[in-house]
């Protein structure tokens, strides 16, 4: 059980950087998104659990590159109020 939510919170990283990273593309966070869980629902357990685990390690490396605080390739874009 907390694998289960060990993945959930990485693959929720995970999406948050290719969003953040693709200037806000919903559509590359849904087909990521949709194939993901094509992979993991339609496989075997061996399968879901070695997609799962590329996930979290995924998370890892991006968090450690990007740094947590904005989970993206691109500089971080603030709105000012005037």
């Amino acid at each position: 059980m907390l694998a289960f939510g060990i993945g959930i919170v990485a693959g929720a990283m995970v999406l948050t950087w290719l969003y953040n990273s693709t200037g806000g593309s919903v559509l590359a966070t849904a087909l990521w998104h949709g194939s993901y869980n094509a992979v993991v629902a339609g496989g075997e357990a061996a399968v879901s659990t070695v997609v799962t685990a590329a996930v979290i390690l995924a998370f890892v490396l991006i968090a450690r590159r990007y740094g947590p605080e904005t989970l993206s390739a691109q500089p971080k874009h603030v709105l000012e109020s005037h």
